[in-house]
Order: structure tokens, then sequence, then C-alpha cells
């Protein structure tokens, strides 16, 4: 098996400042190296706590349909603006030295990954006598470099086909720590990618405690990581797994987000940074993992904003509709006020949910609708779950109506990956889904139009240029 990571030359110095950053210190050790000493079990438990990502995919969104660019000279911020035009029309010369984007994607990803690869190297021997404990964080470091690969090779590599896996590049699956600065990995194949997420994923959950997490909302738990299985056997269209692991996580938690209470509560009245800061918190229970990341989506000015989302991909009564409010009187730019946007030293930063329980309803009604055998009554009753909480007044699906406007399972097909635009907008799950699909997009901008077609190249983002330059072995992706 092959093992990679390149970037994380420095990888010492970032566990240094991971474990400085929660107050321990005292893990430092007197190696000649300046090597973290993990010895405790509490101490992989801190590591692994520190290896949870973000949500470094949300700025594909602005490569969706759900974003467009409006050139407002005087309003628009000009060098976010620039920063993000290339992503946009789907460049791959975009600045890597932003803060976020494809490059730091690949950075970040990989950088949590050699932490749960430092857990996984030492948590068997660590010194302690909770054995619960102990399975817990070597549970969530395996499902953690489970999820992390899952996201690189489906931003950097193509969408999971059973009859091209096996040639098709995927990304380097690293399962030990890279001990030396320089080195050369290749990148394996998708098949074994995703083989190889799916064997951590199934001994990570087997190995779950929930009772030995303190905030549920920021570990791994059952629900979390059936959550996670659910999407990943989504995407791998295996929809009799996707179906088994989605209801398992729905047993544990089935509960949908209030929205219209939310919103009458907060929105209505004019309190958008109170919605906005519990839209992703501890308090929902439809939260199943969470965490903060940087962001640029809820920027007031950047340029690429939800004007035409707002106006056309909304039904009647849906109250989803209204937290894309006017920031400017003049001129007309919508935003959707979904981020708490906690500046910290000229950055923002959100709460985002990586798994709610309104995405698994959706991934099962998916499923449901294009299993061998479907079941198109449950995949509708799972929308109208959902919907039930978003319209005023609400009308529940039906497989009649439906079918008056077409073939019943296309129809509902085409419901599901609409209610999902909807529901998870600006979460950064659009992306995944236009590529899945291949969903033709079309961008302007004040020099032209740009189109994405559904079998663009473009879909699987490019290796960053340091990689390809400092590893040898490394192959890009063909343009």
């Amino acid at each position: 098996m092959k093992t990679f990571i390149h970037i994380i030359t420095h990888h010492w110095k970032i566990l240094a400042f991971a474990f400085l950053a929660i107050g321990c210190s005292d893990y430092l050790g007197e190696s000649p190296d300046n090597r973290i000493q993990l010895t405790e079990i509490e101490d992989y438990k801190a590591l692994v706590t520190n290896a949870y990502p973000g949500a470094y995919h949300l700025f594909t969104e602005i490569m969706t349909d759900n974003y467009k660019y409006y050139d407002y000279p005087g309003t628009n911020n000009i060098t976010i603006v620039e920063w993000f035009k290339p992503m946009y029309i789907w460049s791959d010369k975009y600045m890597q030295i932003l803060a976020v984007g494809p490059a730091r994607a690949w950075e970040y990803y990989y950088g949590e990954i050699y932490k749960t690869n430092e857990v996984l190297k030492g948590i068997d021997n660590a010194k302690g006598k909770d054995e619960e404990l102990r399975n817990q964080v070597k549970g969530e470091a395996l499902l953690l470099r489970a999820y992390c690969h899952f996201m690189l090779v489906n931003l950097f590599g193509k969408q999971y086909n059973a009859s091209t896996a096996a040639t098709d590049l995927g990304v380097p699956y690293a399962t030990k720590p890279q001990e030396d600065n320089v080195a050369e990995y290749p990148r394996d194949n998708i098949k074994d990618v995703y083989d190889w997420i799916e064997r951590d994923a199934l001994e990570g959950v087997a190995l779950l405690v929930d009772k030995k997490v303190n905030v549920p909302k920021y570990h791994f738990t059952k629900a979390s990581a059936y959550a996670f299985l659910c999407r990943f056997y989504q995407f791998k269209e295996d929809w009799d797994n996707c179906i088994k692991y989605g209801e398992m996580s729905q047993t544990l938690n089935s509960t949908v987000r209030e929205f219209v209470n939310d919103y009458n509560a907060t929105f209505a009245k004019g309190d958008y940074d109170e919605f906005a800061n519990s839209y992703c918190s501890i308090n929902k229970p439809n939260i199943l993992l969470m965490n903060k990341v940087l962001e640029f989506n809820s920027y007031t000015t950047n340029g690429y904003y939800s004007n035409e989302f707002w106006a056309t991909a909304y039904e009647t009564n849906d109250y989803r509709n209204k937290i894309h409010n006017r920031y400017y009187p003049t001129t007309p730019i919508y935003k959707c006020r979904k981020f708490r946007n906690v500046s910290n030293g000229g950055y923002r930063y959100s709460d985002v949910a990586l798994f709610t329980t309104e995405e698994v309803m959706l991934n099962l009604a998916e499923a449901y609708t294009r299993k061998t055998e479907p079941d198109h009554e449950k995949a509708i009753s799972l929308l109208n779950k959902i919907r039930e909480k978003r319209f005023v007044p609400y009308t529940p699906l039906t497989s009649a109506a439906l079918s008056l406007e077409g073939e019943l399972g296309k129809v509902l097909l085409a419901k599901v990956l609409h209610e999902r635009r909807v529901e998870l907008c600006y979460e950064g799950y659009r992306w995944f889904d236009c590529k899945r699909f291949q969903i033709e997009i079309k961008h302007t901008t004040e020099t032209g139009t740009y189109v994405l077609k559904g079998n663009d190249l473009r879909y699987v983002l490019q290796i960053p240029d340091a990689e390809l330059s400092a590893n040898p072995a490394m192959v890009p992706n063909p343009r």
C-alpha cells in the first residue's frame, strides 16, 4: 500500500502549534528535532480532537450555479473579486496562496490525515486503562482519515464509476506518517482509494463509544459516522448500503430543523445575526457533526451573489427563500444568511455542518428513488418530513401529483436533486451534485460567458502546483 504526504514537511511545527493552542505545551518532547512525545491515551485524544477538518471544500460553491457574478463598480471589493474570479470560471490559474481554495483544501486535508496517522501509530500502546476511550479515539482517527481522503478524491478525482475506477486517477492514500521531508508518492486509483476509505470507516464506526464524547457535535458519533457511510455509498451508487447506513443514522437521530419557527423567532424580527449564529450550533438537534472554518461565503461585497438563485430556485411559500436578504437598497446584492461571519484578524470564520439529519434524509430519498426496485413512496415521505418544516402553508408531495408532470421516477429524482439544492445551498454540496449528475453550468463576467459542460475535465480539480513541483511521481489531471 502506498502512503503519501509531501506538503507537511514542517509537520511537527504544525503539531506543536496544535497542542499549544489547546493548552498542552507540556507534550513537547526533548528529542533533538522537537517532536511531540505522545504517551497517554489522553494525549492521543487531544491530537485527534485537533485533527477534525473544517468544511475546506466550501469554496466549491462559487463554481456552481448557486452563485452569479455581478459587476458593481464602487460596491464590490475589487481584491476579493479578483481573488475568486479564476475559481468562478473554473481556471487552474487561481492564486494558490489564498487562505481558501483547492490548494488549501489539499494541504489542510492532508495535514489532518497526518495527525490521524500519528494517533493510529501509537494509540494501541498508549498508557492508560480506559479501553473504551482508547477505542473511541482510534475509531475517530480511522473515520477522520477516511473522511479526509473521501473529500480529496472527490475534489481531485473523477466521480466514482465502477467500470473505470480501477484505472481512474485518485489521490495518494496515506496510512502512516511521513518521516522523510522529501518523498515521491504516486496517485492511487479511485477503486483502491474507495476500498481503503470503506475499510477505515467500517473499522472506525465499530470502535466508537458515544458515551466517551463530551461534545458530540464536534466528534464522530455513531449517528454522524453512519451519515458519512450513507454519503460514501451514495457517491459509490451502492444504494442498498446507502439505505442501510442512512436508516441506522436516522434511528439514532431523525430530528428535522424547525426552520419556520427559527425564522419567525429571529429573522422575521430583523435579527439576522441571531438567525445566522444559531443556524449551525451545538443547540440544533439536526446537526450531526460540525466545525469552524475560514470562509468567504458570508463576505458582503465579494462580487458573487445569490441574486439569480434566490429569484428562480424556490417554490411559493418556501421559507428557505426568505433568508436570502438584500444588503443594499440601491445595489441588488442578495446573500444567504447561514453563516456566523466571525471576523478574526481580517478573516471570516463560521461554524459549518459536515453532516446533518436533513442531508441523510435527502441521500436516502435519492437511494430509494434510484435503487433497482425503487420505493417512491418512501422517498416522497422523506422529502415531506423536511418540507413540512419549510413551507407555510404546507401541501405534501404525492405520487399522483408528481406523476402528472411525467414519469414518476424521473420527476421524483429531479425533485430530490432540487430539494438538495435549496436545503443545502452554500454549504458545499452543490458542486458534487453537479459533478455526479453532469450538470452544465454557465457563468458570466464583464468579459463574457463561460460554460462548464457536464463531462468537462475541469470538474476534476487540478493537483496544486506546489505538489506537482515537489513530487515528481505526482501526475496532473488531464486538461
